[in-house]
């Protein structure tokens, strides 16, 4: 008899081959196996059909068309090969979909994209090619829409044509085919209409109601609209106290400076000068590369390559080279040699690039040549000098005077066209390692200028480098060197002489100079690295005045925009004598001290501000690194290991890599706009440009200007810039002791790591979600303003604010503008950055952006071994309540398409938090058969504790439909956090509800349980400091063993620090480091301990197991003994999703064990009482032992709960009461039953108690108790001491004192 062999690889005999015999073989058995295939495993098997079905269906294709004129039978021998390496067909219905999509999306999209490279292709023309390729890859199994609703015949056409031969059965294949092509063009070119269709209707029915939003939204706002202008004037002049004020310091963003206003606009500035930097950096990474292919390709070698390297310092920093060859010349004559050196370097590169350089096979043009964009940034420096010059001019308008130091002024002035900053490694890089020799030098030259003995030289060499308390007024845009600037600081302790004066200190100190280098890359990074610094210190001096000029127009326009106040003027603070004071009494009575703004703040000069919002504008800081404690000291050496464990699980991680761009489309769906895929698409390319080719970069350089202008492109969200927070944290403590030794190892390795790609692309990818969102917000706020251009509309960006202050208007408080008066006055050039800046503030406020997070979790992250990955949950608090609150603002618009977007912004915050994930619960259900009160069984007793509150959507159910595979949706969706503490309440609900317990009670618990989960992310430990507690405990959270209580001292010791290391370890790591059980002990340090060994994880299992040559019947397993689905851990990896596999028996298992140690405590306890040497009344011994059996009924309801939820699920009573037995769950029938049977206590014991006189409890008093504490294991414990406990102690005694009487006994 015939057998057939599954996909699976096992067997059946069957009665005959007919197609129709095999067919209905392999549906019953995916019948009987139901429940057992892996879902995703499935999903990747068929995407690997799907491509050998694409090869299949082109080959056929070809075969037939040589068969219909040949009469040949080639095609069978076609299908015969194809036959033999079919992977088998899907057991799952999201398999059989995935190997469609595959293969006739992939030949579709791949043909559509060339054509559409080509030139512009119409719809008509894009739905015959897509129809075409799809009947070019259709296979004799595909089934047509006209098969199945039209046709009558009983059998497929893959029977039919397997009983033609030759020329009938290759016309017979090519018809189906036209079929297919035919079907596919008209699904292509129409499913885009119905969706648009479905669009737009959806679309209809919110905008429909945004009037009634509108309208609800002014009620709200009618109190704001009530008031006249300035009335909801607000003031930073109060005291600042109290529980008020105190949250809003730590809770907003802005709450540290004045508002959220005053806190943009000096982050606008930094995003200036991130800009200035981008596109310097992306102008020399685009040399470096285009000089490395040259040299790569043969046709530059490696000495005229350090030829060009050093011509392209000279170009850019002429006075480099003059001053460590001519330090004695006079300024004028230097900057004339530093000219002439200019001129014949620039030509030079122009000579070296067009000899050696192919542009052309580049794909370069003329622009991005070498000595183009080398023209361009030297350029850029020559702007940003000339505006530093116009803004220190004493003639300035007042509002833009910038205060630059004399010395400096004097250096940009006399270097037009050839300054750039003073760069030193040893005072920029605190683990830069100064030569020995080079020092040595430097001291020499220093005693021979200054006549100082070595001593002396010492510290002054020192002194250059530790410049000591940095009491000075520092911005978040400013490093280190720009404030110090290389000019005062080294003039003060140099006494009066300039480092350009002496080369060999500088050179010790690690000046960046290319000249000095003989490696062509050393060269010209140290030449990228002194034209960034001079492209953030030249913008930051001209970022710096604009902020403070735009903070002086913010404050004066407050009426008007509902900013907060923060200046007063000298004259509030002159006193009757001429002097000034500091402070006011504000209206509570309390003394409020302000300081006054000097010279370097610009536009504030003479102002006055509160104390805290003067030094939070200055960022006057007391250099706390100085005044470090020693505990201080020891705990950044922790902080270091935070950063690198939390660093290892995102940035290392791939799932965590997938994770991130998949959650992208919910950030924007939060504010009701999924965008077009043109949009998506814009927004990947520009965040990724220039991740693997840093020409990119280039070409996208006026999008990637605007986007890092707006805030959008940081290259890092939230859990990024945490890291990295932390990390230079660490890095930047303690350079004097061996903690900060260890901190900076360990810092640095993270923040200097060499895996830069992966930190490159997962900070690309958090900027491209804001970037999605910001393209969206910028495409819709145009269309409504250019719709209703003269609808009042309101102003959220304090750019607008400032920029367009003349044509503001004041509106309940808040600002407001009419597009046309944009329009009229500056016509579509000033509309366009309007809509620029107010889509870029919409997008920060709405989408995770680690530079908004809020105080408080920023010194979390700084200061606490809690929490992990904090910033990012706070930033969905923050992104959902603006979404929100921004909502209601635009359905309160004049602006009848702004409202339309405000309802649809609300109706995308409650979709996305709440509807979205129930819905696909739903589906789940619904599609597997799976009932939602089995979910509940799984959550309640037997999920893992991370998913009891997550939304788990059933992929996979067997027969009786019982769950056998979740996806766990809340590792995709970032907002899911926000759902989790409603559903714990629910929860807490249900249980209370269940038990019979008090509404107080179960009011207190559902509280608990909620304000627990949603505090977790906060409160939890973070990885390094939860594995070195579990270490010490000797088990992990889950209840897993790391040692064992009869393990030696120094096992105990390196199983707990191999369990550190494996949990500090990052993700993408292919081994786990535990004990090596069967393997010598080895000596360290005086003691036997176990050795180490790496156990492989799932995934590189799969990897190497699926390439070894393994044969189809050797199966992969895991270190547990389980067999590993290969595709399904394949697809796991590269999608990000989360599959869960019940394991009901197992865990009801643990449950059992957990059982009996609660128990035996509680039993324990009770007996203590009972042994104490302490006098215990009688009262007190029968509490005590109904205390003790209403813990072990608690304990055994939750089991008995459990077994409820188990035979919910399937199980049956033979597997359980095993499960339980195995267990040793006490009297584990009767629970099984439902009875709880109290617990005997010890005769023996309550004997010996008597004897001893510590209690004169009756012996026969307990077993009374016990009779009858026998009760139903639900509902609340019956306490035979209830409704009052002492009352109905002394009832039972004297029911047994009259029973002794009566009976004699």
């Amino acid at each position: 008899m015939p057998t057939i062999t599954f996909a699976d690889g096992t067997s059946s005999y069957i009665p005959d081959k007919k197609p129709e015999t095999i067919a209905k073989a392999k549906r019953l058995h995916a019948e009987n196996k139901k429940g057992d295939v892996n879902v995703l495993g499935d999903v990747g098997r068929q995407a690997v059909r799907g491509v050998q079905k694409i090869g299949e269906g082109i080959a056929t294709t070809v075969s037939s068309g040589i068969d219909l004129f040949a009469d040949t039978d080639l095609t069978a021998d076609v299908k015969e090969h194809f036959e033999k390496i079919d992977i088998g067909e899907a057991d799952t219905t999201a398999g059989e979909i995935t190997r469609y999509m595959v293969q006739f999306g992939v030949p579709g999209f791949g043909v559509a994209g060339v054509l559409g490279r080509m030139g512009k292709m119409g719809k008509v023309k894009a739905a015959l090619t897509g129809g075409l390729v799809d009947g070019a890859v259709a296979t004799d199994d595909v089934v047509t829409l006209k098969d199945t609703f039209f046709d009558n015949e009983s059998e497929s056409d893959e029977l039919r044509m397997s009983r033609l031969r030759g020329a009938d059965a290759a016309s017979a294949r090519l018809k189906d085919k036209l079929e297919v092509a035919v079907e596919g063009a008209g699904f292509i070119l129409g499913i885009p209409l119905a969706g648009k269709a479905v669009a737009k209707t959806g679309g209809a029915a919110i905008d429909f109601v945004a009037p009634v939003g509108s309208f609800m939204a002014k009620g709200l706002m009618a109190g704001k609209k009530a008031l006249r202008p300035g009335e909801l004037q607000k003031s930073a002049f109060d005291s600042n106290t109290g529980i008020y004020n105190a949250l809003k310091r730590n809770f907003t963003y802005g709450g540290d400076t004045v508002d959220t206003y005053v806190k943009s606009t000096m982050a606008a500035k930094t995003a200036q000068i991130k800009s200035s930097q981008e596109s310097v950096d992306a102008i020399f990474d685009t040399v470096l590369n285009t000089t490395g292919i040259a040299v790569n390709n043969g046709t530059l070698n490696q000495s005229n390559a350090l030829k060009l390297s050093r011509n392209i310092e000279d170009f850019m920093f002429p006075r480099i080279r003059v001053d460590y060859q001519s330090p004695n010349l006079s300024v004028t004559e230097k900057i004339a040699k530093a000219n002439q050196i200019q001129n014949v370097a620039e030509q030079n590169i122009k000579t070296l690039e067009n000899q050696y350089i192919d542009y052309k096979s580049l794909g370069f043009g003329d622009n991005n040549k070498i000595s183009q964009l080398l023209r361009s940034n030297r350029d850029t420096f020559d702007t940003y000098s000339k505006q530093i010059l116009e803004y220190s001019d004493d003639k300035a308008d007042g509002f833009m005077n910038l205060f630059v130091p004399p010395e400096l002024r004097d250096a940009i002035a006399e270097n037009a066209g050839l300054y750039g900053t003073r760069v030193y490694k040893a005072i920029v890089d605190k683990g830069y390692k100064i030569n020995p020799e080079y020092k040595a030098k430097a001291l020499k030259e220093i005693e021979t200028t200054y006549g100082v003995d070595p001593r002396e030289a010492n510290e002054m060499f020192e002194g250059l480098i530790n410049p000591g308390p940095k009491n000075k007024n520092s911005f978040a845009f400013e490093t280190n060197d720009m404030l110090l600037e290389g000019l005062n600081r080294d003039q003060a302790i140099l006494k009066g002489r300039k480092l350009s004066s002496l080369p060999q200190v500088r050179r010790a100190l690690g000046e960046s100079a290319g000249y000095l280098e003989s490696n062509w890359q050393t060269a010209l990074a140290n030449t990228k690295l002194t034209a960034s610094v001079t492209a953030q210190r030249l913008s930051a001096l001209t970022a710096k005045t604009e902020m403070f000029n735009n903070l002086k127009m913010l404050d004066a326009g407050s009426a008007k925009t509902g900013v907060t106040k923060f200046l007063k003027p000298q004259s509030a603070f002159t006193r009757q004598d001429g002097s000034l004071g500091d402070s006011i009494i504000d209206a509570n009575g309390k003394r409020v001290d302000f300081k006054q703004f000097n010279k370097e703040a610009g536009a504030l000069e003479g102002s006055f501000a509160r104390a805290d919002v003067h030094d939070a504008i200055m960022g006057a800081t007391s250099d706390e690194l100085a005044n470090t404690n020693a505990l201080r000291k020891a705990y950044t050496a922790f902080l270091s290991v935070k950063a690198a464990s939390q660093y290892g699980k995102t940035v290392l991680s791939g799932g965590a890599q997938v994770r991130n761009f998949t959650s992208i489309p919910f950030f924007s769906m939060l504010n009701g706009n999924l965008g077009s895929t043109g949009r998506f698409v814009d927004a990947v390319e520009v965040s990724f440009a220039g991740l693997f080719d840093p020409k990119k970069r280039i070409l996208k350089a006026d999008s990637i200007k605007e986007l890092i202008e707006e805030g959008m492109m940081q290259k890092g969200g939230a859990n990024l810039g945490e890291i990295q927070e932390i990390a230079k944290l660490a890095s930047g403590m303690n350079a004097d002791n061996y903690f900060g030794a260890a901190s900076r190892l360990v810092g640095n390795a993270v923040d200097k790591s060499g895996i830069r790609l992966a930190e490159k692309a997962y900070g690309m990818t958090d900027d491209a979600g804001r970037v999605f969102g910001y393209l969206n917000e910028k495409s819709r706020l145009v269309q409504a303003l250019k719709a209703e251009p003269n609808a009042f509309v309101p102003i959220q960006s304090p750019k607008n604010m400032t920029r367009f202050a003349d044509l503001i208007e004041s509106g309940g408080g808040s600002g407001k503008i009419k597009p046309q008066d944009i329009i009229s006055k500056y016509g579509e050039e000033g509309l366009e950055r309007f809509v620029r800046s107010e889509a870029g503030e919409v997008a920060g406020n709405t989408i995770q952006n680690y530079q908004r997070i809020v105080p408080f979790v920023s010194t979390v992250i700084r200061n606490s071994p809690l929490g992990n990955f904090v910033a990012f949950p706070s930033e969905i608090i923050r992104n959902t309540a603006n979404a929100v609150s921004r909502g209601i603002t635009e359905l309160a618009s004049e602006n009848t398409a702004i409202q339309k977007i405000g309802m649809r912004r609300l109706t995308g915050a409650v979709a996305t938090t709440s509807m979205l994930p129930a819905g696909l619960v739903s589906l789940g259900s619904a599609l597997t058969g799976v009932e939602k009160e089995k979910i509940d069984a799984y959550k309640r007793s037997f999920a893992a504790p991370w998913d009891r509150t997550a939304s788990l959507i059933p992929i996979a159910s067997d027969k009786d439909g019982n769950p056998t595979q979740f996806i766990n949706f809340s590792y995709m969706n970032p907002y899911d956090y926000l759902k989790r503490p409603v559903e714990r309440v629910f929860q807490e609900v249900a249980n209370g509800n269940r038990n019979e317990e008090s509404n107080q009670e179960i009011f207190f618990q559902s509280l608990a349980g909620g304000l627990g989960e949603f505090m977790t992310p906060f409160v939890d430990p973070a990885f390094s400091a939860q594995a070195v507690n579990e270490a010490f405990q000797g088990q992990t959270s889950t209840g897993k063993k790391i040692w064992g209580v009869s393990d030696t001292t120094g096992d105990k010791t390196v199983k707990g620090l191999y369990h550190f290391i494996d949990t500090a370890l990052p993700t993408i790591s292919p081994y786990r480091l535990q004990a090596d059980m069967g393997a010598k002990k080895a000596q360290i340090l005086g003691a036997e301990v176990t050795p180490p060994t790496g156990s492989l994880k799932n995934f590189p299992r799969a990897v190497f197991g699926s390439t070894n040559g393994k044969g189809e019947d050797e199966k992969i397993i895991d270190r547990m003994g389980r067999e590993i689905d290969v595709a399904e851990t394949m697809v796991q990896a590269f999608t990000g999703l989360k599959v869960i596999k019940p394991q009901v028996e197992r865990t009801l298992r643990y449950r059992g064990f957990e059982a009996n140690d609660a128990i035996r405590d509680a039993t324990n306890q009770f007996n203590r009482l009972l042994r104490s040497n302490d006098p215990q009344s009688a009262q007190r011994i029968l509490q005590g032992y109904i205390n003790q059996n209403e813990s072990r009924f608690r304990v055994l309801r939750d089991v008995y709960t459990a077994i409820e939820d188990a035979r919910a699920l399937g199980l049956s009573d033979q597997v359980i009461e095993q499960q339980l037995k195995e267990a040793k769950v006490a009297n584990y029938k009767q629970v099984m039953r439902g009875i709880f049977k109290p617990i005997e206590a010890s005769p023996d014991l309550v004997r010996a108690s008597t004897m001893r006189g510590t209690t004169n409890i009756n012996p026969s008093v307990l077993p009374l108790a016990q009779q009858r504490m026998r009760q139903d294991l639900q509902g609340q414990f019956l306490n035979p001491l209830e409704p009052n406990a002492q009352q109905r102690a002394a009832q039972i005694l004297r029911e047994e004192e009259e029973r002794k009487i009566l009976t004699g006994q």
